[in-house]
């Protein structure tokens, strides 16, 4: 007979000195809108006493759940914590004013199978804690490596079109400037199989290979061009985060620019061409120039969604601007290649307007700005990438 190991209850207790408001403090234990900022990738959360606490992780995969035990406002938390298939614990915070700041001692107590992998958890996302109510900042972006691709799943059409002899890997859309992938010598529609010793499939993917990874690491990289296998060295960049405006009024005006010479730039791709080509399909799966714009409106729409939720709440996070009816219901409405351009011209221009009337008391959660700031610093790019397939549209069009 094998007996199971006997664990040894045990209490695991953290310290941190915030410099907060302590009503934040408090609140960021007990809603999804702040937990996923700093402790999980996701939540589902009933802040109360005997409400429910679902925690879930995409690297590692894993969840756990529990209950809120005991609350006592900006003073006093207490909830039970469960990893699947090991035994209930129970997690406690104290919150009190200490050395000008909010001091927090949390305190989690249980038979664990392994405290340090637990203790190494809590030490890490304590400190993303104090660095999202004190700077905003995400420390599991700011610290982490990049790719520098922008990728898609790798479809059988897809892989039968660019001849490559797989099913499963991450197609290339786009680069990066600057980034690891590009001076690595990957390139536009090069599918990835392998990195750093393992395949890249939809259950293993790219972010999760190298999570533990850190930048300047050098990792292999092995990806199909066409049906040649290449392999190359890849070194890790860090990830390339914004300079955070003064204020709201500040990026407004800097995002302006930015949306002035998309839109100088996109119209520029427009000039010369007929009704018929902008609006033909080069395949069957496959949009026409005035279909992309659609996608790039429809982007605009959702980021003013996510706007409105980051002030009001919740946060919005699906996005449905690749669903074929939202494109085609664009396209009806804007029927002309002018039209559609106009109506991308103007939604840009609402998105600043947004960004330009939030609130001033914005201003009192860092991270209000610091989100913003960041989840726009890649659009523009992300707009620029579909350039490529705007003209390529036009060209087989023309074809």
């Amino acid at each position: 007979m094998v007996l199971a190991p006997v664990l040894e209850t045990q209490t695991l207790t953290f310290e941190r000195i915030i410099h907060a408001p302590v009503e934040q403090v408090y609140n960021a234990f007990l809603a999804r809108d702040t937990l996923y900022y700093w402790l999980c990738d996701d939540a589902n959360v009933r802040g109360e006493v005997g409400g429910h606490l679902l925690l879930s992780w995409v690297v590692p995969r894993s969840f756990v759940t529990g209950k809120f035990t005991a609350l006592d406002k900006n003073q006093f938390i207490a909830f039970t914590w469960r990893e699947p298939d090991r035994e209930e614990t129970d997690v406690e915070v104290e919150i009190e004013e200490a050395d000008g700041g909010i001091k927090i001692v949390l305190r989690h107590s249980g038979d664990f199978e392994d405290a340090a992998a637990l203790e190494k958890r809590w030490n890490k996302s304590l400190n993303n804690l104090v660095s999202f109510l004190e700077t905003g900042a995400d420390l599991r972006i700011a610290n982490r490596v990049i790719i520098g691709i922008y990728p898609d799943a790798l479809s059988k059409e897809k892989a039968q079109s660019l001849g490559v002899p797989v099913e499963d890997g991450t197609l290339v859309t786009g680069l990066v400037p600057d980034f690891s992938a590009e001076k690595a010598g990957l390139q536009v529609d090069d599918v990835i199989v392998k990195m750093n010793g393992h395949e890249v499939t939809s259950e293993t993917p790219m972010n999760m290979l190298v999570a533990e990874n850190k930048p300047g690491d050098k990792i292999e990289v092995e990806y199909y061009r066409g049906s040649e296998k290449h392999a190359a060295a890849m070194e890790l960049k860090g990830y390339p985060l914004p300079a955070i405006p003064a204020d709201f009024a500040a990026f407004a005006a800097e995002l302006e620019n930015l949306y002035a010479d998309i839109n100088t730039d996109i119209r520029a791709l427009f000039a010369d061409v007929a009704e018929d080509v902008a609006s033909k399909k080069p395949a069957a799966n496959e949009w026409s120039a005035n279909e992309v714009v659609a996608h790039l409106i429809l982007t605009e729409r959702w980021l003013q969604n996510w706007l409105g939720g980051l002030l009001q709440g919740p946060e919005i996070t699906g996005f449905t601007g690749n669903t074929d009816a939202r494109i085609q219901a664009v396209t009806t409405i804007y029927n002309t290649k002018d039209a559609m351009l106009d109506a991308f011209q103007r939604t840009m221009a609402e998105t600043v307007a947004v960004i330009r009337h939030f609130p001033a008391a914005a201003l009192d959660r860092k991270s209000n700005l610091w989100w913003v700031a960041f989840e726009f610093h890649g659009f523009p790019l992300h707009t620029r990438n579909h350039f490529r397939q705007i003209q390529d549209a036009i060209a087989a069009a023309r074809a």
